[in-house]
């Protein structure tokens, strides 16, 4: 790029063209508020332009827009299991939860023991579908839930608290046979 083509994007800079991407003819661009009547209103923070010099033109340079700025939207939770959900000991419960935005949302489960109001995480839960095994009635009370997160924002699904029933116990009794006479 010369010097010319440098002061030139200079001074398109202070209008509509923020930023040089690299000492190429590819611009980052971001219309000002000043900017707001000679740039279209499409174009966003992350539009690739193309700047290309124009020698013996009114306008000293020509520019082309490459790529619209990506549109960014929060999570949203789209389905959620919620509430309170009641196993029996030693039972295998899933908990599922899905979220759309854009970019796709990344999602960490969490988890409070019963009586706190704080949540861990848990380590390597970040898939949409939590399973937990053989759950037991240390578990009751148990709350869970699932963070949505991507580059607009993050989104929290409702707890989910995990009631726990102990095994009913089978009374056992003894039958003898008589002895036959």
């Amino acid at each position: 790029m010369t010097t010319r083509q440098r002061r030139t994007l200079a001074a398109v800079g202070t209008g509509l063209l923020v930023g040089v991407l690299s000492l190429s003819s590819v611009a980052m661009a971001r219309t000002a508020p000043h900017a707001q009547r000679s740039a279209p209103s499409s174009l966003g923070v992350g539009t690739v332009l193309r700047v290309t010099p124009v020698p013996l033109s009114p306008s000293p340079v020509k520019v082309t827009q490459l790529s619209k700025a990506p549109t960014w939207r929060r999570p949203v939770v789209v389905a959620a299991t919620s509430g309170r959900v009641v196993v029996r000991a030693g039972a295998t419960v899933n908990f599922r939860v899905r979220a759309k935005g854009n970019p796709t949302p990344r999602v960490q489960w969490y988890v409070a023991v019963k009586g706190s109001h704080f949540f861990n995480q848990l380590r390597g839960a970040v898939d949409t579908t939590l399973t937990l095994r053989r759950v037991a009635t240390r578990q009751n009370g148990v709350r869970y839930e699932a963070v949505f997160t991507n580059r607009a924002g993050s989104v929290v699904t409702h707890p989910i608290t995990l009631i726990v029933r102990p095994v009913a116990k089978i009374p056992v009794t003894t039958v003898t046979k008589a002895p036959v006479t």
